[in-house]
């Protein structure tokens, strides 16, 4: 039941329990009912750009909006961050009492109410659960990073903003693997959707650390996309892998032609018990980074575009810094997640399940690695979440 204009009027007017969900005056905290509707989960619904992650839907009114505050713990920071992406999971059947059914009033705030970019992954409104990607302007461990979860009152809702505009630090690609079917797996960074082959299907869509995942069986299973890196520029490549022992060379990711620097390679394992990358021929095959067996695990490989290569396990430096004896001439848009084709070996596919694999154009520094290892792999300790105002 929306409120009159004069009981409106009579809220505003009560600043003490007052916030600012989109930017407009301070609204009061008033009373509302959850409407009785059938608890659904609901993956991200679909934005205006036809990708999913936006609060694009037509909303379900359940009365006057409420938030939660979320501040970050400067102690789990490392360094300045701008513009950078934050992983909120949060379970909470308060929200689920006051959100409608498909998630689409649920929007993200900072403190003086402004309404920052988001990309909803998905919620669940039997459990209250809202699993979201939120940009940041700056997050630092000077001091607390404070911003809110709004939810209940679709009137205030902001415009639908498309999920690319999470992805603006020098993302190239971010596949978070989370789609119900892996036939199409969407670039939330722009237009490098991913395509399945080798016979995957929704077998291989299972758990993962943040949400759903894929499973690569270690043979003909891949995912496929356009690459647009060339050149000889820095880059990182990213990913949860959990990786099971084998004998295989296990290619995580690849991109570019098969020819002598002309490709840039990640392996979780090469050649022995180690993970490797390289630029075919020019290539660091042995840095001695073993992650069979080891679990969820978010491993970086950074290249510096100078020369100078660097792994990272969990947020922090595993080995390196390596100097290629030449640098990449990277050519080719071919590319692939998973497995590698006949010209770069035999028995490339990776025996893993993978999650949230991204690539950047520039070489992250380790702050930004390991606040993002801090966030993701314990959201609940990264922030803290407070009462329903």
């Amino acid at each position: 039941m929306r409120a009159s204009p004069a009981l409106l009027a009579v809220l505003l007017a009560v600043p003490a329990c007052g916030f600012n969900p989109a930017g407009t005056s301070d609204g009061g905290d008033s009373g509302g009912d959850d409407d009785g509707d059938a608890d659904v989960e609901v993956d991200a619904p679909v934005a205006t750009d036809g990708r999913p992650g936006i609060d694009a839907v037509p909303p379900d009114a359940r009365g006057p909006g409420r938030r939660k505050s979320i501040t970050i713990d400067p102690a789990r920071v490392d360094g300045t961050q701008s513009d950078f992406p934050v992983w909120v999971s949060i379970v909470d059947p308060a929200i689920g009492a006051r959100a409608a059914d498909n998630g689409s009033d649920l929007y993200f705030t900072t403190d003086d109410g402004t309404a920052l970019v988001h990309e909803l992954q998905r919620y669940v409104d039997a459990e209250g659960r809202v699993e979201a990607w939120v940009k940041l302007p700056t997050v630092d461990d000077t001091q607390p990073t404070r911003f809110y979860l709004v939810y209940g009152d679709p009137a205030t809702t902001p415009s639908p903003m498309p999920a690319s505009m999470v992805w603006t630090s020098s993302f190239h690609a971010v596949w978070h693997l989370d789609a119900a079917s892996p036939a199409t797996e969407p670039d939330s960074a722009g237009s490098r959707d991913a395509t399945s082959s080798g016979g995957m299907n929704a077998n291989n869509v299972v758990a993962a650390q943040l949400g759903r995942g894929l499973d690569f069986d270690g043979g003909n299973d891949q995912l496929a996309f356009t690459s647009g890196i060339t050149g000889n520029g820095a880059h990182t490549v990213s990913a949860w892998v959990n990786q099971r022992a084998t004998t295989n060379n296990d290619a995580l990711v690849v991109f570019g032609n098969a020819a002598c620097n002309q490709a840039r390679w990640f392996h979780t394992r090469f050649e022995g018990a180690t993970a490797a990358t390289g630029f075919y021929c020019s290539d660091w095959a042995n840095p001695g980074v073993d992650i069979q067996g080891d679990g969820w695990v978010l491993v970086h490989w950074v290249y510096s575009g100078a020369g100078a290569g660097r792994i990272f396990v969990n947020g922090a430096l595993a080995a390196g810094p390596f100097n290629y004896p030449t640098p990449p001439l990277t050519s080719g848009t071919s590319g692939y997640i998973g497995n590698a084709p006949a010209g770069f070996g035999q028995n490339m596919g990776i025996n893993a399940t993978l999650d949230e694999v991204r690539i950047a154009t520039a070489a992250r520094s380790a702050g930004w690695i390991a606040t993002e290892h801090t966030n993701q792999s314990a959201p609940a300790t990264f922030y803290a979440v407070g009462a329903e105002e």
